[in-house]
């Protein structure tokens, strides 16, 4: 049943913040408040310790407690979403175990990272061995920026035979390559693909794509989630006017760091504190003010005062 509900995975997945308390160690609450914030948005699946969650900054005591925590407030009404990211093959099956130790739905593995990648066979058979493996499903990681290469069509076709693994999170930025992953769909109409970079949300989706998996769900989930169903309506003049404002809400990422500014936008709103993981610096008081600003422009500081005031 967990493996269906997966499997039919569509719409906005969040890569859930990771609040921390000013000593750096896991606020448990402020989790259990960002992931009420993001399922009160309407919000399909939630994915613990990726990028935007600080995955790799913290403990390995850090992160099992935050999938925990994660497992515990959702309460199987959304799939919960596992990182893996262990920089070999060893390392990225522990932590797959791991994952399905506590209870994760499913796994997210990016391919090996700071010895660069020598050939698109070492990414294959990565995830061959990872699929074959792994008893729960698995989503592929594309993450150039930070894996310092892209995994390639033709390697993803051939991964598409692996039952196991069931779709992709792309965070290239390239829609020229999306186009490529949604044509390879029409091989696999089941195999899911999340957009990485919520700019291509409208086109991607309307495209064959089926949801977005960026920050910027931690802050305006409802916002998020409106565009999806307009697109799934075919509202297209809607969805284009609801992905503007999603574009106004990413111009957090400007700030020095995106993470610093996701963690701020979410403290504002009342629900963490901002620390992030040393060395990572914080906002200065500038960005915070720019930060302040965004939100406003965006009215999701009025619209997070007058849930509060409902709830009383």
């Amino acid at each position: 049943m967990r493996d269906g509900r997966v499997r039919a995975l569509r719409g906005i997945v969040v890569p859930l913040v990771t609040p921390l308390r000013p000593d750096e160690s896991l606020d448990e609450q402020g989790l259990e408040r960002v992931i009420r914030h993001v399922l009160e948005g309407g919000v399909h699946g939630v994915f613990m310790n990726s990028t935007t969650g600080e995955g790799l900054c913290l403990s390995e005591e850090q992160r099992r407690r935050a999938l925990e925590v994660a497992l515990q407030s959702v309460d199987g009404r959304v799939p919960v979403l596992a990182n893996v990211a262990g920089t070999s093959l060893r390392n990225a099956l522990r932590e797959l175990r791991q994952a399905v130790e506590i209870g994760a739905d499913a796994v997210v593995a990016h391919p090996p990272f700071f010895y660069p990648i020598n050939d698109q066979r070492e990414i294959l058979d990565f995830y061959r061995r990872l699929a074959e493996e792994s008893p729960l499903p698995v989503f592929i990681y594309n993450l150039p920026m930070v894996v310092g290469t892209g995994i390639s069509p033709s390697v993803l076709s051939e991964l598409l035979e692996y039952e196991r693994i069931v779709g992709i999170k792309d965070s290239s930025a390239d829609f020229v390559y999306l186009t490529r992953l949604i044509e390879l769909k029409r091989r696999r109409p089941d195999f899911r693909i999340f957009i990485g970079k919520s700019h291509l949300w409208a086109a991607g989706i309307w495209s064959g794509a089926d949801g977005g998996l960026d920050g910027v769900s931690n802050v305006a989930p409802r916002l998020c989630v409106e565009l999806f169903e307009a697109l799934e309506r075919g509202e297209l003049e809607r969805a284009v006017e609801l992905q503007r404002r999603v574009n106004e809400v990413w111009k957090l990422y400007e700030c020095r760091s995106f993470l610093a500014a996701v963690k701020m936008a979410v403290s504002k709103l009342g629900l963490c504190g901002p620390t992030v993981s040393s060395p990572i610096l914080g906002l200065s008081p500038e960005e915070e003010g720019y930060v302040e600003s965004v939100l406003r422009r965006s009215g999701l500081l009025e619209l997070q005062a007058n849930e509060r005031e409902e709830r009383r």
